[in-house]
């Protein structure tokens, strides 16, 4: 990548944005796993730019649209880069499990598990700005939770991007058992490492990181105006996800309830 004065890149046309964040990801791919391995199919920058809602808005409120769908996926990079650290680093091969009496490898982990929580949610609270400012021409207002702010918005009739509720109920659930412990200092990750605990993961610790790597297409769909929608949920969140094609037909506030 070719070195950019800050000043330069802000003076960049939407396009161009768009354009750099894609090179960005794919130099970045490359580097991290060489030519010969395919990277995942991803929602480009350039396929978000071409869509319909965001060619409704000005090129300054293009870029500004651009620039949340990049830190958006800038975050859930992390995370990878988080997972493969930890892999190197905590699970290496023919160690045995008294590995985790080792205080070192307890901070390691903790530190990956740490990051990769506070990471995930991040890149929510991106692409939940990224929605209501395409829709809005301003970021999401809020004293105390705009996560509440934007669950309500979303739950008003005919609001096209509806179906976000149900995903919104399992980052409901990632900050009261994850986030929120972790960010507001009374981590249960830390009690793991002095407790010395074997394999200390919590499977719905990636619940967030999931959905991010997962929720893309649908929100290129709704921005063009179609209603195609895939969805991606653990086995816990089977009942949840029952009604997702149906959500039209649905009371979204009803669902909240129900399940926050």
């Amino acid at each position: 990548m070719q070195a950019l004065n800050v000043n330069h890149f802000c003076e960049l046309e939407a396009r161009s944005i768009a354009l750099r964040i894609d090179a960005f990801f794919d130099e970045y791919h490359i580097s991290r796993y060489g030519s010969q391995v395919r990277q995942a199919p991803e929602v480009s920058a350039t396929a978000i730019y071409e869509s319909q809602s965001i060619q409704a808005l000005d090129d300054h409120d293009r870029k500004r649209a651009l620039l949340l769908y990049y830190r958006a996926r800038f975050q859930s990079a992390l995370c990878s880069q988080y997972a493969g650290i930890e892999n190197r680093l905590v699970h290496i091969p023919n160690q045995d499990q008294s590995k985790w009496l080792n205080p070192h490898v307890q901070i390691l982990a903790a530190s990956t598990r740490q990051a990769g929580i506070v990471a995930a949610r991040i890149s929510f609270e991106c692409l939940m700005e990224f929605v209501y400012f395409v829709e809005n021409r301003k970021l999401i207002p809020a004293r105390k939770s705009k996560l509440g702010t934007f669950r309500k918005w979303l739950s008003r009739p005919g609001n096209g991007f509806g179906w976000l509720v149900f995903y919104l109920l399992v980052v409901h659930r990632f900050d009261r058992n994850h986030r929120t412990p972790e960010v507001h200092g009374t981590s249960y990750i830390a009690i793991d490492s002095i407790c010395c605990n074997e394999w200390p993961k919590q499977d719905s610790e990636l619940d967030v990181t999931n959905l991010n790597l997962n929720i893309w297409r649908s929100i290129l769909e709704t921005l063009n105006g179609g209603s195609n929608l895939s969805c991606f949920y653990g086995p816990s969140d089977e009942l949840l996800f029952q009604e997702f094609f149906n959500w039209r037909d649905t009371d979204l506030d009803a669902l909240w309830k129900k399940y926050a």
